[in-house]
């Protein structure tokens, strides 16, 4: 009985694939195996799952467990968020945790330039990314001894030049600059939140001024409303008057004589 694993990658392959679909499976499968055991050790140390089989600490477990030091966990653990950040946007993603180890510690927008770089064409070897990393960060140099036999009996040690400021900061350099550029951003947005909250209490003064003016003018209309009715009430009064007056004066003219008149 055939293992289940060839079953099932032979299942993929049964409609017939190209050589270019191959080689993707084998990448996937290559990729997907320290992927999944970075992804689990990184559930574990963060959910601190092994305390609940009695281990005090992250390191304890692995070296009973996996027999695995905690370093190269955390190898694991970084690769593996490296390649989550560096998934999306790339097509050549890393098939080994090797290929990630020299730019896992690297600030995230720089992980994707280099790796940008690097995987143009190709899923880049590990020597390719350091390569690539010492490029862009040169490695201070050490002041080495080297001798020189320059006979038998005679020997002279040479000094290495003392490298140049720039060589000497290196990543600290690009640090540096990212700092500053967030420290940039972070004025930016105050200031767009102080502008935001000048506004509002603008408007805010303008709302208390227009309820003030409110709380003047309704009383005032209302007394305005109360005159014009007690006026026009009054003009009623004085119309009914004289139109009582005026039937009076009618009926007293209907009912006097020709002399009286």
């Amino acid at each position: 009985m055939k293992n289940e694993i060839v079953k099932h990658v032979e299942a993929e392959l049964m409609d017939g694939t190209t050589f270019q679909e191959d080689i993707a499976i084998i990448r996937d499968k290559m990729s997907s195996t320290f992927v999944e055991v970075g992804t689990v050790l990184k559930s574990i140390q963060e959910d601190e799952k092994y305390k609940t089989a009695g281990y005090a600490t992250f390191k304890e477990a692995m070296k009973q467990e996996l027999g695995l030091e905690e370093s190269r966990a955390y190898q694991y653990i970084r690769a593996v968020q490296s390649y989550s950040l560096l998934y999306h946007g790339t097509v050549n993603h890393a098939t080994t945790e090797r290929q990630l180890r020299p730019i896992v510690k690297l600030l995230p927008d720089v992980q994707k330039e280099i790796w940008q770089e690097v995987a143009k064409d190709k899923v880049p070897t590990a020597k390719e990314v350091q390569a690539a990393v010492d490029r862009r960060f040169p490695k201070s140099n050490k002041t080495k001894k080297v001798t020189m036999l320059l006979n038998k009996s005679e020997e002279k040690t040479l000094v290495p030049p003392e490298p140049t400021p720039q060589q000497k900061l290196g990543p600290l350099m690009e640090y540096a600059l990212r700092i500053k550029e967030l420290e940039v951003m972070v004025a930016t947005i105050t200031e767009a939140a102080m502008k935001d909250y000048n506004d509002l209490m603008e408007e805010n003064i303008m709302l208390k001024t227009l309820l003030q003016a409110n709380n003047i003018l309704i009383p005032a209309a209302k007394k305005i409303n109360s005159a014009e009715e007690a006026r026009l009430d009054n003009e009623r009064i004085v119309q009914d008057k004289r139109e009582r007056e005026a039937a009076v004066l009618e009926k007293i003219k209907e009912n006097a004589t020709p002399m009286q008149i």
